[in-house]
């Protein structure tokens, strides 16, 4: 009876939103003691006790997200187009167009002052609460207001009753609100905008060029430059709000304040603002407040567009529009799989290997491989088998999206590619032999339902 040891390697595992994938350039940066990529510990810090602070000052961002602040040295008042040109932790970061730029760095929306242009946004969480930063290029005494409408469901769309975070600010002050969302059949001409069921598309279905200055530029898939057609319902003065509370030993935190910036030339407020939600204010809602048993919590990932409007003038008047890296939807966070392998002879020359993929996140994923490598394959007498044996192997993967092998998929056949000896760290001697094999086509995936579970095969024959 022959043994062997398989490893099977991810192409990748991506984020689903309404077919189409949410990156980010590397891992989100946060305190919520997970312990995968991008986590920092319980509490920033490491300390519970010790959190972001909002009150005005940049200081914990430029330490931990950021970096330091890139002062145009023109005058306090000056254009800051790169506020943070190098950030500590580039995952937490988006930057939206210049409303006057050429080339790359343009915003398919039409502001009309550099003022109320959407530039540069981040955030980062820990087990409490979300914490939001804002700046924009140029500063103004004019009251501007923010609009973060949050997709708790992560498909895309923004439905009646998922959460809207209004902060409004100035250089003299701000306040933050929490409202709901309510969808409407109209964005326009463009179709798929609108689901009854679903609600409003956070980015644009179709194209439309850019006329300025009467209309934003739509790219299919992009939330710059498209605007939510609903509207924002206030809710009513906090007392629909569950009171703050310790959660996880770490105090909620619900406000807002307007950043301060000091210069050689003087004290500038007004440039940007801070803001911190509690993850139990992001939930479902209704005119009464929240919905039980809809609000998310630090485990759970969110995608958000967010518009930038002046003064009162409401979800229809936004002026910027924008959201995350290559200008979709920005999203909160990464997939989490837990692999669960089985490996099991069906005949003398045939084995299965049954990989179980349970999601622990709230997004659909989509998991697959680029490569299945065979590790130091050996006969029942521990001895190597031949290469020419091995190489000769037929390899086959079956995606199966419910673990129900009698309705799997189809399937892909994985070739032989390369033989690899690793040497140990010395180059002294052989530690094993690797077998690479690669699909002639297209890789099989699977996509794993948010919460559930999904199912991979290799079928392996050894004649």
């Amino acid at each position: 009876m022959k043994k062997i040891l398989l490893s099977l390697m991810f192409v990748c595992a991506i984020v689903v939103v309404r077919a189409q994938t949410v990156c980010s350039p590397t891992a989100i940066k946060r305190w919520d003691g997970s312990g995968l990529p991008g986590d920092m510990g319980t509490g920033r810090a490491g300390s519970p006790t010790n959190l972001f602070t909002i009150d005005g000052s940049s200081v914990e961002w430029i330490e931990h997200i950021t970096g330091v602040y890139a002062y145009a040295g023109v005058n306090k008042g000056g254009f800051e187009p790169n506020p943070h040109a190098s950030p500590v932790a580039g995952g937490n970061v988006q930057l939206d167009g210049l409303k006057a730029a050429v080339g790359v760095d343009y915003d398919r929306d039409v502001p009309g002052q550099d003022h109320r242009d959407l530039r540069y946004f981040a955030f980062t969480y820990d087990q409490a609460n979300v914490y939001f930063y804002f700046r924009r290029p140029k500063n103004n005494t004019a009251q501007v207001s923010l609009y973060y409408f949050l997709d708790i469901n992560v498909d895309g769309f923004m439905k009646t009753g998922e959460p809207v975070i209004k902060v409004t600010f100035n250089n003299s002050g701000s306040s933050i609100e929490m409202g709901f969302y309510s969808a409407v059949n109209s964005n326009g001409t463009a179709a798929g905008s609108y689901d009854a069921t679903k609600g409003n598309v956070m980015s644009a279905t179709t194209t439309r060029v850019k006329n300025i200055p009467n209309t934003s530029e739509w790219a299919v898939g992009s939330a710059d430059g498209w605007n939510m057609p609903g509207s924002y319902n206030q809710l009513g003065n906090g007392v629909n709000l569950p009171a703050l509370q310790v959660t996880n030993a770490i105090q909620e935190i619900f406000a807002a304040a307007t950043l301060s910036d000091t210069h050689p030339d003087g004290v500038e407020p007004g440039y940007g603002v801070e803001f911190a939600v509690p993850f139990r204010y992001i939930g479902l809602y209704t005119a009464t407040g929240l919905t039980a048993g809809t609000a998310i919590n630090y485990n759970s990932i969110f995608t958000w567009h967010v518009s930038l409007g002046s003064g009162n003038s409401g979800v229809s008047g936004a002026e910027d529009n924008a959201g995350g890296c290559c200008s979709g939807v920005a999203v909160s966070g990464f997939p989490n799989m837990n692999k669960n392998a089985t490996f099991a002879s069906t005949s003398f020359y045939d084995y299965r290997l049954s990989v179980t993929y349970s999601n622990l996140k709230n997004v659909n994923t989509l998991v697959g491989t680029n490569s299945i490598t065979v590790i130091d394959p050996k006969d029942a007498n521990g001895v190597d088998l031949p290469q020419a044996s091995v190489q000769a192997w037929v390899l086959n993967g079956v995606a199966d999206a419910d673990c129900t092998p009698a309705t799997a998929g189809a399937t892909e056949q994985f070739f032989f590619d390369t033989r690899t000896v690793v040497p140990d760290i010395n180059n002294n001697a052989i530690t094993h032999i690797e077998y690479k094999f690669i699909p002639i086509g297209t890789p099989p995936t699977v996509l794993v339902p948010a919460n559930l579970s999904a199912c991979y095969y290799v079928n392996i024959n050894m004649q």
